[in-house]
């Protein structure tokens, strides 16, 4: 019996001994558990329990702190003007928690910028540049708590920008304005704002041609007869010259008449062309002398194209026999290329008669002197304008038809034997084939007599040599 008892009381220790480990290694595990999640609980971030004085702290992570009030940093702001009436703004900026949106104010008006490229950017229409002399802009970086940070800068467009936008605003292609404005830069500075109304013709003219406006521009800013104008009122003269070119369609090929004929061949306008139209827009605009009309234009057009005899004004020099040296030269030529066109435009038929062109432009030259410069006129009391029409109906005209009638391409109506070739220059020049022995022989076969420099006496008693 005893040996029994025994051995039921040693399995009973056993029993509880095994109970008293396994109750052991699950305490030891879930303290373990619990302190292994006690170490996982991030650093400085403040839990608020059901009770507010009961807070914990926890170990620190990488990731954003839940309610964290710190607002985004901007870095950077840069703004580039796009003509002809945007802004394109872009913003670096950054935050813990990441960007939640970024807003642009604009007159007036709020704008979110997309994200591009690591970068918060968008383009705004702020209407024409040229106009804006100053643009105020505020910007709103925003995290994902709705912190936010802001600042603000002014935009200032710079010249090419504002000038590249009114070319743009006028129907200007983006990269003609950006030539003119590489190529013309003072002339630009010289006019912006105060007269950039002046740039829009010369633009126009530059972005169907640009040689034709180079040329323009040479013939109009270096001519020596207006070296006592100021900058602006040459910019003035190369502005309406321009228009003028515009407004004849002179831009690039012309319509050329064929002597004899009433066929048209296309060609480049010549050097002489654009000279002559720079020289006749000063007369109008200068000189105030009245605009012809388009037909009129066009035959001087047309007979410069053809024979630019008709507007040589190169200087005749002469030396004496002691050696000293002469110049004659036209005293305006500006107001004789007018006055080539008027004459033009009361004998137009002159246009078809290419031969005729060098001695018609030295008679116009020559009855300009006579009328208009010569001193004994003015020391008789006699000034004459070019307008004046007694000058044209009683003696340009007359002096004209008088040699024309006598002329093989008039069929010699006059009857009357023309011995002096001035009618054909090919037959002129194998008599005089020296050019300016030529233009001093021409010149004095259409003086006005010296004696009768009192243009009344002269139409009193001598108007049956103009008739």
């Amino acid at each position: 019996m005893i040996g029994q008892g025994d051995g039921w009381l040693g399995r009973k220790i056993a029993l509880i001994l095994i109970v008293v480990l396994v109750a052991g290694i699950v305490a030891g595990a879930l303290s373990y558990y619990l302190y292994s999640q006690h170490k996982q609980k991030p650093e400085k971030t403040t839990t608020q329990h059901p009770y507010p004085s009961t807070t914990s702290t926890q170990p620190p992570t990488t990731t954003q702190i839940p309610g964290d009030k710190t607002p985004p940093r901007i870095y950077s702001i840069n703004y580039e003007f796009l003509p002809p009436d945007s802004v394109s703004i872009t913003v670096n900026a950054t935050d813990n928690s990441g960007i939640s949106k970024v807003l642009a104010e604009v007159q007036g008006e709020n704008y979110s910028l997309a994200l591009v490229d690591g970068l918060c950017a968008e383009n705004i229409t702020v209407g024409a540049i040229s106009e804006i002399k100053e643009l105020p802009v505020k910007i709103y970086v925003f995290d994902k708590f709705n912190n936010y940070a802001k600042t603000k800068l002014t935009a200032v467009p710079n010249l090419e920008e504002k000038f590249v936008s009114l070319g743009m605003s006028n129907k200007i292609s983006k990269s003609s304005a950006e030539e003119f404005y590489s190529d013309y830069q003072q002339l630009v500075q010289q006019l912006y704002p105060e007269n950039k109304s002046l740039l829009i013709p010369l633009l126009k003219l530059y972005s169907k041609n640009s040689t034709i406006f180079s040329m323009l521009y040479q013939s109009v800013s270096q001519d020596p007869q207006l070296s006592k104008y100021s900058c602006l009122e040459k910019d003035e003269l190369i502005s309406s010259a321009s228009q003028l070119f515009l407004d004849l369609g002179y831009t690039g090929k012309v319509k050329v008449l064929i002597p004899g004929t009433n066929n048209y061949r296309e060609e480049f306008l010549t050097k002489p062309t654009i000279q002559a139209f720079g020289n006749y827009s000063v007369a109008i605009d200068s000189l105030g002398l009245p605009k012809h009309n388009k037909s009129t234009l066009f035959l001087l057009g047309n007979a410069t194209q053809i024979n630019p005899a008709i507007v040589d004004f190169e200087p005749v020099i002469v030396k004496d026999m002691n050696g000293k040296t002469f110049v004659i030269k036209s005293k305006n030529i500006a107001r004789d290329v007018w006055m080539i066109a008027e004459h033009l435009r009361r004998t137009p038929y002159v246009v078809n008669y290419p031969e005729m062109y060098e001695a018609f432009s030295i008679k116009v030259q020559q009855n300009a002197f006579d009328i208009l410069d010569n001193p004994e006129m003015h020391e008789l009391g006699e000034h004459y304008k070019p307008t004046d029409k007694i000058i044209w109906e009683k003696v340009i005209i007359p002096q004209w038809k008088y040699y024309w009638n006598s002329t093989p391409q008039a069929g010699n109506l006059s009857k009357r034997i023309c011995v002096f070739p001035w009618y054909n220059s090919t037959l002129l020049k194998e008599w005089i084939s020296n050019k300016t022995d030529r233009k001093i022989a021409l010149m004095y076969f259409w003086e006005l007599l010296p004696r009768v420099a009192d243009l009344d006496e002269w139409l009193t008693h001598k108007k049956n040599s103009l008739s």
